[in-house]
């Protein structure tokens, strides 16, 4: 009966260790390279020898989760994925672009780990599907923003007005609907960047961007009513001879040159 109540008071006399969270592992790795003994810092920490052995050694995969400190300073355990290499890079690519003010948005962040995983020989089974893009912005603290820019408004009522006055005339002159035909312009942006980015939540609250590029082409459509008769789309660019038009012997849409690629009475003539 003795010896197993000294048994007993043993075990109750054990050391209590705590669980470490990313800060406290950080600073036990920042201590190991600094030189100082592993016994050292486990009796400073309160933890056994193995688990700064084992901290140290999974050093890479703390350290990839510095930059989110804010977020992740409270967790004990990490969550790498199963395509850690792969994530890292992306992880990297968002930082870079983001500061060069790059967008960077959910699809096109899928079409790159696609391209990546290729290029690291990963798992043929990866999909970057949606499922997997939400575990990976949670894993790095990363969301969604929308990047401010201009807001331009119409004249709805006046657009409303004409509508209803070219149906009237229509109506009433007895036009065929064959020879009724709209055109409308528009402008193709075709260097502007996604409205929306991914950023890291401990870095960014807002999605700060570069000006937005002016480089365009005018596109203009024209059909009748019943759609029987569709003509051809007129392109309007700057230059009189694009380069990208070398060799091209035949486009399947009307081109025509203009300084500021607008449209104008010469060019709708």
């Amino acid at each position: 009966m003795e010896k197993n109540t000294r048994k007993s008071e043993k075990i109750r006399k054990l050391p209590k260790y705590k669980q470490l969270n990313l800060t406290n592992k950080l600073a036990v790795i920042k201590l190991s390279e600094s030189g100082k003994k592993t016994s050292s810092i486990a009796s400073q920490f309160n933890v056994s020898e193995s688990t700064i052995v084992r901290i140290v050694k999974d050093k890479e995969k703390y350290l990839l989760q510095s930059p989110k400190m804010k977020l992740f300073k409270d967790r004990t355990r990490i969550d790498s994925g199963k395509n850690a290499d792969l994530e890292k890079v992306l992880f990297e690519l968002i930082k870079m672009k983001r500061s060069l003010g790059v967008n960077i948005s959910g699809p096109v962040l899928q079409e790159k780990a696609l391209s990546i995983n290729e290029q690291l020989g990963g798992s043929p089974e990866f999909r970057a599907s949606k499922g997997w893009l939400g575990r990976f912005k949670k894993r790095f603290g990363i969301r969604q923003l929308s990047v401010q820019g201009e807001r331009l408004s119409a004249d709805t009522e006046a657009a409303e007005d004409c509508t209803s006055t070219i149906k009237n005339l229509i109506e009433e002159e007895g036009y065929p609907l064959d020879n009724v035909y709209n055109a409308d312009e528009t402008g193709l942006c075709f260097k502007t960047l996604p409205k929306n980015t991914l950023v890291l939540l401990a870095d960014q609250k807002q999605a700060p961007g570069h000006k937005e590029s002016k480089e365009r082409l005018t596109v203009m459509n024209c059909a009748n009513v019943t759609g029987s008769h569709k003509i051809p789309l007129l392109l309007i660019g700057k230059s009189q001879r694009p380069r990208c038009f070398k060799n091209v012997t035949h486009l399947p849409v009307v081109y025509r040159e203009q300084p500021s690629a607008w449209m104008d009475s010469e060019r709708f003539a």
